[in-house]
């Protein structure tokens, strides 16, 4: 458990199809010997820079195809919305008071986060200035207005807890951005030489990552689950009475850990294109199975479509 936490902290190193030519490996010295013989009797003696560009040509292909399906196909947005709205009627939350109070949290994330980021531009403003004048104190000034605001939020305590850890932690719109590789700069740097009345529409259309709609979707995915646990936590705390320690362990539970990284071999696979969310949907399994164990005749009712009276 803590050699996992460690990697989760510090991350680790992808495996590559080059490894056997840094010698960074887990595969024994005469393996990778072998397959560098192998590489160059099929791809000839540049066997390492064809398998290297091949390598990045296919992941960043793959990774522009899962940015498409997670925020341009709006699909994951919407079924995630769905699948929250039910999670949160499996634990005896009214659709309605649930939805209402989903956006309620969204315009709170997305008020912190504004918060935020003007903090950070202050801090860098006072960084550079070092003397003590009329400007670094009304920065100053700004700065403690800003953190008491963020403090009455009601979504303080789960973003205090780390369960806001989707997002970075300076909170700009380009830390939230998804990689999507060269085909996404390629068709930016694109529709950038195009005509300003055509420029537009064009990346619109595409749903460039510098569109309002883009961020505006990819913010629907990011901030998702955890509006839905600032709803359950609210409902936890204030309707059953839940101590504010064991909320937060509960809503662990009930929620998938999308930030556990998974591993060198899954996500190698991953990147390529051989394994498409598997890690997502292993962890799932324990959310389903939890539901079932703790509220099995609420979750039969609601994943067959019918509410329990």
């Amino acid at each position: 458990m803590l050699r996992d936490q460690v990697k989760d902290a510090i991350g680790y190193r992808s495996a590559s199809t080059t490894d056997a030519w840094t010698g960074v490996s887990r595969w024994d010295p005469k393996t990778q010997a072998e397959f560098k013989k192998a590489a160059k009797r099929i791809l000839g003696h540049k066997a390492y820079a064809r398998l290297k560009k091949s390598e990045q040509v296919v992941q960043d292909t793959v990774s522009y195809f899962k940015s498409t399906i997670i925020v341009r196909s709006v699909v994951v947005a919407y079924e995630n919305l769905v699948s929250n709205a039910l999670h949160l009627a499996v634990r005896g939350i009214n659709p309605v008071k649930a939805l209402t109070g989903m956006v309620s949290k969204f315009v709170e994330i997305t008020q912190y986060v504004k918060n935020r980021e003007e903090i950070n531009k202050l801090e860098i403003d006072i960084a550079s200035n070092y003397n003590r004048t009329a400007d670094r104190l009304r920065a100053e000034a700004r700065i403690k207005a800003l953190n008491d605001a963020n403090d009455k939020l009601t979504i303080k305590p789960l973003i205090d807890a780390g369960e806001f850890s989707t997002i970075s932690e300076n909170l700009t719109e380009a830390d939230v951005e998804i990689r999507e590789g060269r085909w996404a700069d390629y068709l930016e740097k694109a529709t950038d030489k195009l005509p300003g009345w055509a420029q537009t529409g064009v990346k619109n259309a595409l749903i460039t990552k510098d569109t309002a709609l883009f961020q505006g979707l990819n913010r629907m995915v990011q901030y998702g689950d955890f509006v839905a646990k600032a709803v359950l936590y609210d409902h936890l705390t204030q309707e059953k009475g839940v101590q504010k320690q064991e909320a937060m362990d509960e809503i662990f539970e009930e929620f998938v850990p999308y930030n556990r990284l998974p591993g060198r071999g899954r996500d190698t696979l991953e990147s390529f294109g051989l394994l498409w969310f598997f890690s997502y949907k292993l962890r799932i399994q324990k959310i389903v199975a939890n539901s079932l164990r703790n509220r099995p005749v609420s979750s039969l009712l609601w994943m067959g479509g019918v509410a329990p009276t």
